[in-house]
């Protein structure tokens, strides 16, 4: 939409965000404005584009539509680094993402021996409900830009989370110790 300008800005360098979850034809062509290097930051094992038509995504004649330009890159060989040490979740939580994803992420010394979480039985804890997605997030618009969104909401789970912070700051925690 906007390739004009972008041309004439000269950009020699396009750094893509969450590259795991952007389609390959906006990749492409973002690249066609005369850009010389590409650095594609994200996780293409987590979330993927969205693709709407479900036979584009898989199955016969599909075209996996559903990966990314960095996923093809990367399951091509292209040179890439991915995380081997994280410094931010506890052993319990890291534990759950080598399991289903990440075999080789190791836990680095800072995360080890935290403190258990006060007033919580265990430090990993999931909450099942059933209760339902209120529906979509609203559609706005932002001078030229049509901003529309996939996202649902679920209010319930909100009130849910607000109550939880309240349990969390009655056991002693500061509001900038919860995130």
């Amino acid at each position: 939409m906007h390739g004009d300008l972008l041309r004439s800005a000269g950009i020699g360098v396009l750094i893509v965000e969450e590259a795991g979850e952007v389609l390959e034809a906006p990749s492409l062509t973002a690249m066609s404005i005369g850009v010389k290097h590409v650095i594609n930051i994200g996780d293409y094992k987590q979330l993927r584009p969205k693709v709407e038509v479900h036979a584009l995504k898989v199955g016969v004649g599909a075209h996996e539509l559903n990966r990314s330009l960095f996923e093809r890159l990367v399951m091509g060989g292209a040179a890439h680094s991915t995380l081997a040490l994280q410094h931010r979740m506890r052993p319990e939580i890291s534990r759950i993402a080598r399991a289903m994803t990440y075999p080789e992420l190791r836990d680095a010394d800072d995360v080890q021996g935290r403190p258990d979480v006060r007033g919580i039985a265990k430090n990993v804890v999931f909450i099942d409900h059933g209760v339902f997605e209120d529906g979509p997030t609203e559609t706005s618009r932002d001078d030229d830009w049509l901003v529309s969104t996939m996202s649902k909401r679920n209010t319930h789970e909100a009130e849910l989370a607000v109550q939880i912070v309240h349990y969390l700051l009655a056991q002693g925690y500061a509001q900038t110790d919860i995130v």
